[in-house]
């Protein structure tokens, strides 16, 4: 490409054909076009647009139309799944739920003026108006007698159930799930509601979820208060430490839940939230403007007719990470009743179960597989799997014909390119002598050969592997955590980390004066921690090393 400020012109890098009367983007932002031809466009700041910049404009293929066609026979197929399901149908989940969901009897006060101004207050200014075309602006502009008459809806439709159509009413969104959608379920239906509706399920929302946190199961961190991925991983990663700490051959199961929002039985949440002490009427408000909400997709502009569902929740609406709460609650009370001493781990529709025994994931996944066969929901085979730390768990999984992972983002390792060692080292730092280790040559982690420094002393060796994995996670904001067996780097470490210098003198302050050079740099949290030898006295790698160099 080349840049002709004084013309406002950008000469392309190829010859493409625009259409004038769609939006042209410059790295994915709009850009304000005056002219295009094949080979150059003409627009109003040159700038916008340096050498190197990626301009492009997308295409739709077919019609609004035919486009709106496809996504509704695709959408009310799953959104009226459960239009002719007899109540029987969910007889197993729900006298497992009045056998086992606790019951507390739970009452908040009743929204008034001061919490529904309260709530508007707090949104972000940026938020979406919703097809009754009442903005933030509109609302954060209401006279106290104004808000009074929206809370007399609100009490209306929680006694009686009716809902004004405007106020339910939702605009889809579709998001794209991957980098190049070219089917309707390869993206994700986002619902905007009316902003009067969602203002009235997030106040009874954050009630809802604060009262039921004294009844959630350890482990549950989904929509939970102060809780959120990241503790998922870092318990399962504390575990898997303390496993190798005392020799337990500590196995899982991971499991995603196939569109859980949009498959997810109302029977059955309802009734069970209603076991578990909702209020009544909040419970009536809530059904009866799912039963009644139309939702409209929309796409280039337009508004396609409105489609009804029967199942699901929308995502959008805060009741609805109620609801994925409450099916996450079922899924511990299940788990831990057939199989008391598994512990189940679970972040909204990501769900895990962790087993001490290997020969026990086989009944344990045929027990997860009849959860969701109660509640008609799909495990999604493609991101579902099993890892264990200890080679025979490994082999009896295999044995077993389930699939194996060697490593994955939820056991604190990323699968990347066998000869990029980046990301896997950003995250965890083990010892350079199992880098060594000549099994672990090759390996899909690794690459070929040990890496450069291996071939000194230990000392130094365990000191360049430390420098080395703050070197490549100096751009990464999380938290970095450095496992070690050495107790002199540890210490070391742990030394600078408190705001100790490098004396001139010591030994290795090349290397030291470095490391303290990276911890400076970051800006995430830093943290090392001592673990056992990762070689035993022949040389031969310890199980720790086995598990992050298996194949």
């Amino acid at each position: 490409m080349e840049i002709r400020p004084e013309e406002g012109m950008a000469v392309l890098d190829r010859s493409v054909s625009f259409d004038c009367t769609q939006p042209v983007c410059a790295n994915g932002a709009p850009l304000p076009l005056i002219h295009a031809d094949t080979d150059a466009i003409w627009v109003e700041s040159p700038e916008l647009v340096p050498v190197g910049t990626v301009v492009s404009q997308l295409h739709s293929k077919g019609t609004d139309s035919e486009l709106f066609q496809l996504f509704l026979d695709a959408w009310k197929q799953m959104w009226g799944r459960h239009q002719q399901v007899p109540y029987s149908r969910w007889h197993t989940i729900l006298q497992f739920a009045r056998d086992n969901l606790p019951f507390k009897r739970m009452s908040w006060p009743a929204i008034d003026v001061r919490n529904l101004r309260d709530c508007i207050a707090h949104k972000h200014s940026a938020t979406s108006a919703g097809l009754d075309g009442v903005t933030l602006r509109d609302l954060r502009a209401m006279p106290d007698a104004a808000l009074s008459n929206f809370v007399a809806l609100f009490l209306h439709a929680e006694h009686t159930g009716g809902w004004p159509q405007q106020v339910i009413a939702g605009r889809v969104t579709c998001l794209p799930k991957k980098e190049h959608p070219v089917e309707v379920l390869d993206f994700r239906p986002i619902t905007v509601l009316g902003l009067l509706y969602r203002c009235w399920g997030t106040i009874h929302a954050r009630h809802a979820i604060r009262a039921l946190e004294d009844v959630l199961p350890v482990g549950l961190f989904g929509s939970r208060p102060h809780c959120y991925a990241g503790q998922v991983w870092s318990q399962l990663l504390w575990t898997i430490e303390l496993a190798y700490e005392q020799g337990t051959a500590l196995s899982g199961i991971t499991a995603d839940i196939q569109k859980a929002f949009n498959f997810l039985p109302r029977i059955v949440i309802m009734e069970s939230c209603a076991l578990l002490g909702f209020p009544f009427e909040i419970l009536r408000g809530w059904s009866w403007a799912l039963a009644s909400m139309p939702r409209r997709f929309q796409i280039n502009g337009s508004l396609s007719a409105p489609a009804y569902s029967t199942c699901g929740l929308p995502e959008g609406c805060a009741l609805s990470c109620v609801g994925m709460m409450v099916v996450d609650i079922l899924f511990h009370k299940w788990m831990t009743h057939y199989f008391p001493l598994c512990q189940p781990l679970s972040y909204v529709d990501d769900w895990q179960v962790l087993v001490t025994d290997p020969l026990r994931l086989q009944p344990v996944y045929a027990c997860l597989e009849k959860f969701t066969q109660a509640l008609d929901l799909f495990i999604d085979s493609k991101k579902t799997h099993m890892w264990s730390v200890s080679s025979v768990g490994r082999k009896c999984i295999r044995d077993l014909g389930m699939p194996v992972v060697p490593f994955d983002r939820n056991l604190g390792l990323a699968e990347t390119d066998p000869a990029d060692t980046r990301t896997w080292l950003a995250k965890l730092s083990i010892s350079a002598d199992v880098g060594a280790v000549h099994d672990c040559e090759g390996s899909r982690i690794l690459a070929a050969g040990a890496l450069p420094g291996l071939l000194q002393s230990a000392v130094r060796a365990e000191i360049y592997a430390v420098l080395k994995a703050l070197q490549l996670a100096v751009t990464h904001e999380g938290p970095v955590m450095l496992w070690s067996d050495c107790d002199a780097v540890v210490r070391r470490v742990r030394k600078l980390l408190a705001g100790h210098a490098v004396k001139p003198n010591a030994s290795h302050s090349d290397l030291w004066y470095e490391v303290q050079q990276c911890l400076s740099a970051r800006v995430g949290i830093t943290q090392i921690t001592r673990v056992a030898a990762h070689q035993t006295d022949e040389g031969q790698g310890s199980v720790f090393a086995e598990w992050c160099f298996r194949q």
